[in-house]
């Protein structure tokens, strides 16, 4: 599913603009970006207690954990252990390792906490409308099929072994994935003694520890219509953040404009919200909650993010074809109305 998340990072890197440019320490942080997740990963590390070359063994060993988990989570190839998992659906219970376990496990969780909207089992529809390939509109009757395969298609767990009911279904940790790698590649920063750090692509960040500026982790959030370059600023505490768009592998058919943000529950494009942004207690949350808001609506996706401890986001949406934000805690300052 690489394709899907590309698009997520280029689409993202017009609108979203993430920085940690507030107070910095007198010692220069200590940075690498490389190509990850299908877009440039950079971590920064402003831990002073410790060596540079310490703090550079720390850096690649994060990268190298990222890597290898998105290689295992979004890479198509042999060791995707959830292709392998959809090409034995309806055949037989497939073996996850514990970190791409207990990430289904954790998308499922949402998936009730979120009211059903949060579906990792989205994938055959996502594929049929041909994001990132040959995009296509799907027939009502083609997504009236591929949606039993996403609302009564169940699974069977035992143990760390998954079993896909249905032939067809497939699993899409697209909008949890890349987050879930970000958090990982923190935590491995931290076991290695990091004490501050961010780790961030131009669509996800994920922070921990200390900011460089008392404030807290600086964001400047870009304006997603494109009418101003920044809409401000927002300090962030050590979390997650991320943000979402009806631009993401967007093409028009029939002048009418097709986005891969899919409301599981119908098959097509969610059409509430232009955009949203949600501050949470780490990425994957961030990335998932964002895309349940986007889905839901400006009114129940931020009354959504009240159900989760810390969790604040901001709202784009048209009222009577004019732009218009809104935004809960971090973000209210950030609101028009």
């Amino acid at each position: 599913m690489r394709h899907l998340y590309r698009f997520s990072a280029v689409f993202m890197g017009a609108i979203l603009i993430c920085g940690l440019n507030g107070c910095a320490p007198k010692s220069q942080p200590t940075s690498e970006t490389r190509q990850v997740l299908g877009t440039d990963l950079t971590i920064t590390v402003y831990d002073k207690s410790q060596t540079k070359e310490a703090l550079q063994s720390a850096i690649q060993e994060a990268f190298a954990f990222a890597q290898d988990l998105e290689t295992r989570i979004l890479l198509e190839g042999p060791e995707n252990e959830l292709n392998y998992l959809t090409s034995e659906a309806g055949e037989q219970s497939v073996p996850l390792s514990a970190p791409i376990f207990d990430l289904v496990m954790e998308a499922l969780k949402l998936y009730e906490q979120t009211d059903k909207v949060f579906d990792i089992r989205v994938k055959p529809i996502l594929e049929a409308y041909g994001f990132g390939k040959e995009p296509r509109v799907p027939t009502s009757a083609e997504l009236d099929t591929l949606q039993q395969l996403v609302t009564e298609g169940g699974m069977f767990v035992a143990g760390k072994s998954i079993l896909l009911a249905k032939k067809g279904m497939g699993f899409t940790l697209y909008k949890i994935g890349p987050g879930y790698i970000l958090d990982k590649a923190s935590e491995r920063l931290t076991n290695q003694g990091i004490q501050s750090a961010t780790v961030q692509t131009d669509f996800l960040m994920r922070t921990t520890g200390n900011p460089p500026d008392a404030k807290g982790f600086l964001c400047k959030v870009a304006d997603p219509t494109g009418a101003a370059e920044s809409l401000g600023d927002v300090f962030l505490p050590a979390g997650g953040y991320a943000m979402v768009t009806c631009n993401e592998g967007a093409f028009e058919k029939d002048g009418k404009k097709y986005h891969m943000l899919l409301d599981p529950r119908t098959g097509k494009p969610a059409d509430l919200c232009t955009a949203f942004a949600v501050y949470a207690k780490s990425a994957a949350e961030a990335q998932a909650l964002a895309l349940s808001a986007f889905i839901l609506g400006p009114t129940d996706g931020l009354k959504l993010l009240e159900k989760f401890e810390g969790a604040t986001g901001l709202a784009f949406f048209e009222d009577n074809g004019k732009p218009v934000r809104k935004g809960t805690g971090l973000f209210e300052q950030l609101s028009t109305h």
